[in-house]
């Protein structure tokens, strides 16, 4: 494995990678996570801790929204927004090469804790000055890119000091996400125009993102957008930390972008803690989804008994307008595959 650091420094695991740890700036709770995987007490840290944090960060539910999804043992993989790695740990063992995009130097000493051993892994930390090792001088080099829960950190890691792409597609197609779109369209479809770059012709993208209008938002969960209630359902996204889109807004980014054969599933409750994974072919029918009214990140008010909403959302036909996350797979299109 190996880390990019600020695009000019390598180091790795055992060797320069143990000593920078005295320099890396770690919270009490982010050490904690160090030393249970260190300790190989994942397991422990996870029962005793009554802290999200560690659920969010070892919770096995979280790989579920990956490990159904075939991988080639010859695949190439960009993850934009790798973070502290769990997801990126479920792809090292699966494909060929996997190279990790982190905002933060944190994360990426906690990713490559994580990871230490895989040697298909490289880490690249973003929000640095040096372009020559940025993921755009990578174009088509990649045969999938993930984009999993991107926010605002992503996208000012990576354009903070490049211009933002605009994807190449068919000239009867538009070229970008338009100008007079809100701030977190613009900024997530130059997310997706990023990844369409760096695939291969006929490569895919997966991406994971909580839906504006989902069912929680409307029972009374804080949405990831604001910290006030509701304000993604009434379009008050500017200023966003998180991004999160409607189906039909995410289906239009998609195809600007040049993305093509698109396929929604839907993760529940969410795409963080997936316990069922819905698609078109197979949506829920009444009484198939299970309780969600357990919230672990938040304390939250709840309005109406979620469960009963979606049974009568199923019935209606309208799971899949609200239903609280998305995973989408698609492919790179305008080009011969």
């Amino acid at each position: 494995m190996r880390i990019l650091e600020n695009a000019t420094t390598e180091y790795s695991p055992g060797g320069d990678f143990a000593a920078s740890a005295v320099r890396v700036q770690l919270t009490d709770a982010q050490q904690a996570l160090v030393d249970a995987i260190r300790s190989h007490t994942e397991t422990t840290c996870l029962q005793n801790s009554t802290s999200s944090y560690f659920l969010q960060e070892l919770s096995p539910i979280r790989q579920n929204l990956m490990d159904w999804i075939a991988f080639s043992e010859q695949e190439t993989v960009l993850e934009l927004g790798g973070k502290t790695g769990i997801l990126t740990k479920c792809l090292c063992g699966r494909c060929k090469t996997v190279t990790s995009i982190v905002t933060s130097e944190p994360d990426a000493y906690v990713n490559a804790v994580r990871n230490d051993g895989s040697e298909n892994l490289r880490i690249w930390l973003s929000g640095n000055r040096h372009t020559q090792n940025h993921p755009r001088e990578n174009a088509k080099c990649f045969d999938t890119v993930t984009l999993v829960g991107a926010d605002a950190a992503l996208y000012q890691g990576i354009f903070s000091h490049t211009d933002p792409p605009t994807a190449t597609v068919p000239k009867s197609e538009p070229t970008a996400i338009s100008d007079a779109a809100p701030q977190p369209q613009r900024q997530y479809g130059q997310l997706l125009a990023l990844a369409h770059d760096c695939l291969k012709p006929g490569g895919r993208l997966i991406l994971a993102i909580n839906n504006r209008l989902g069912i929680q938002y409307w029972s009374g969960k804080t949405d990831v957008c604001s910290p006030a209630l509701f304000s993604s359902i009434q379009g008050d996204t500017e200023g966003a930390t998180e991004y999160c889109f409607s189906k039909k807004q995410l289906s239009s980014m998609l195809e600007k972008t040049g993305f093509e054969a698109v396929q929604f599933y839907y993760p529940v409750p969410d795409y963080r803690y997936p316990t069922q994974i819905f698609s078109d072919a197979y949506l829920p029918q009444v009484g198939d989804i299970r309780p969600t009214s357990t919230h672990y990140d938040d304390v939250r008010y709840q309005l109406f008994d979620e469960k009963k909403a979606f049974d009568s959302l199923c019935a209606d036909g309208l799971f899949d307008q609200f239903a609280n996350s998305f995973l989408v797979l698609c492919e790179k299109g305008g080009e011969q595959k």
